[in-house]
């Protein structure tokens, strides 16, 4: 087994490696980018229906499809490392006491692993876009949840940062609508942040008006403004509004990826700017209301953000198959699922597990979608047919992998590198498991240690718990110690589970009973 400084050298290593394909990753975009114009250029400039122009569509075609086959390829071979990196991190993470001084790097593998995923995967969600291969999936959902959730989070950013926030949401706005919840709250988080990242001091107002059933956001702030002929570039991709001697991170896909994702909603987004005054960014979209539905249709799933842990006798009593050519990612779950007593089989191959099968049964398969000769889905097909009481979880590099399974032939699906909580809360789904509350950090949700805190406080903690959003809790924890609205020994308290990812404990810390 690797020891703890092996571990974390090799993840340095991945770090490097990783950044060094993501710059590479972007200069081929951006070469794509260029190499595509040029076709199109040249298109226009031809007579149309002329066999040139046919030539030169046809052209832009095959350069289109190559891109979009390439940056899928390098996403899967920047998530393989990420997956096992990722994954250990997280192990680490659990099992380290609270006195362990590592732990704190563990945690911080796991957030950088995190945020490499993140950049990898707006770099993917840009060429799916513009490959139009990106769809909506409409959906009944509350709208005024949705806001809550992420007027409570960039509040508390911009108070961090200094910022007076307010926000106004028309009473005429309708509770339920149907849009893509993934995709809206993407649109608005990152004309949020941006709008946050670019103001400096002064204030930040996020509106909502509704007519005629169209939903109008506007983002106003106080920051430095955008020059006038910048207001088009800032919506090209990779492009960024560079500050004198102020570096500004982020890979200038923030506005490309919000506009497409407008239109690809049907919507409109515009934006106004006086340098040296602010910006105002609008979104519109029609957003008819939906009658009949009931509020409890709409609770925010939040059981990814617990982690527990299984019954020991329930988990021994089901054996799991894991299905992956890698070997290293074999053994990852192998170690994850262990830990909950499960009975572990692995197959390299579809073969190999096709033969497993036909010798034992199994209550779950976890299949990787990627395998050379017979891959994931297809295997997956053969389950149903000749193994239809197994549950099947399949596993991708590729988000995107399950929007082209139109037959579905799958019980659950998680993307990689894996989230352990995630991955376990699935599990139990699937095989009706119980849980109990994990004692990692020795708390007891009990009278004797909840901590009384204000509404309004306890509210918003509350709220960033249920989107899972450590960073804002921690941040926001620190703000009450501030303003003397918790003493240290409390502060510590209520750290303890925070830090160990023990939601379930916290939020019974700060729930109480008027």
């Amino acid at each position: 087994m690797l020891t703890k400084p092996l571990v974390i050298l090799l993840f340095i290593g991945i770090i490097v490696f990783t950044l060094f394909c993501i710059y590479r990753l972007r200069n081929r975009l951006l070469k794509s980018q260029l190499e595509l114009a040029e076709l199109k250029t040249h298109i226009k400039d031809k007579s149309i229906g002329t066999p040139d122009s046919n030539q030169y569509e046809s052209k832009s075609k095959v350069a289109s499809a190559a891109k979009t086959r390439y940056l899928s390829g390098i996403s899967h071979e920047l998530r393989t490392p990420l997956n096992v990196i990722m994954g250990y991190a997280q192990l680490l993470e659990k099992q380290a006491t609270c006195d362990d001084p590592n732990k704190d790097k563990y945690a911080l593998m796991r957030h950088n692993c995190a945020h490499l995923n993140h950049l990898i995967e707006g770099i993917l969600e840009f060429s799916a876009i513009e490959a139009g291969k990106l769809k909506v999936q409409l959906e009944a959902i509350d709208l005024h949840d949705l806001i809550n959730q992420v007027t409570t989070m960039f509040d508390h950013q911009a108070v961090q940062k200094g910022l007076i926030f307010s926000s106004y949401i028309d009473p005429k706005l309708p509770k339920t609508v149907k849009t893509d919840h993934k995709r809206l709250q993407q649109i608005l988080m990152n004309l949020l942040s941006n709008a946050i990242k670019f103001t400096e001091s002064g204030q930040l107002e996020f509106n909502i008006t509704y007519r005629n059933q169209v939903a109008t956001f506007s983002i106003t702030d106080s920051g430095r403004g955008i020059e006038t002929n910048d207001l088009t570039r800032i919506f090209q991709p990779f492009e960024r509004i560079e500050q004198p001697n102020k570096p500004i991170k982020g890979t200038g896909l923030g506005l490309p990826i919000t506009r497409l994702l407008v239109d690809l909603l049907g919507g409109e987004l515009k934006v106004e700017s006086e340098v040296n005054r602010g910006s105002v960014f609008t979104v519109k979209l029609m957003l008819a209301p939906l009658a009949g539905m009931s509020n409890n249709q709409f609770e925010f799933n939040n059981r990814y953000s617990e982690i527990e842990t299984i019954d020991q006798q329930q988990g021994a009593s089901h054996t799991i198959l894991v299905v992956d050519d890698v070997k290293s990612h074999r053994d990852l779950l192998t170690e994850i699922l262990k830990t909950h007593q499960f009975k572990i089989s692995t197959a390299a191959s579809a073969i190999e597990a096709q033969d497993s099968v036909n010798q034992q049964s199994f209550s779950l398969a976890i299949i990787d979608v990627s395998m050379p000769e017979i891959n994931g889905w297809q295997l997956a097909t053969w389950f149903k047919s000749h193994s239809p009481k197994t549950k099947i979880m399949m596993l991708s590099a590729n988000p995107r992998d399950v929007e082209a399974s139109s037959d579905k032939p799958y019980d659950a699906y998680l993307t990689k590198p894996i989230k352990i909580n995630q991955l376990m809360s699935d599990i139990s789904h699937l095989l009706e498991l119980g849980w109990k509350q994990s004692n990692q950090t020795n708390i007891q949700a009990n009278n004797n240690n909840k901590i009384m805190l204000p509404d309004e406080h306890r509210s918003a903690l509350i709220n960033m718990l249920d989107i899972g959003h450590i960073n804002g809790i921690e941040s926001y924890l620190k703000k009450l110690i501030e303003q003397q609205v918790i003493n240290e020994p409390q502060h510590q308290q209520l750290s303890q589970p925070i830090k160990a990812m023990n939601l379930t404990a916290f939020k019974e810390m700060i729930k109480y009973e008027h």
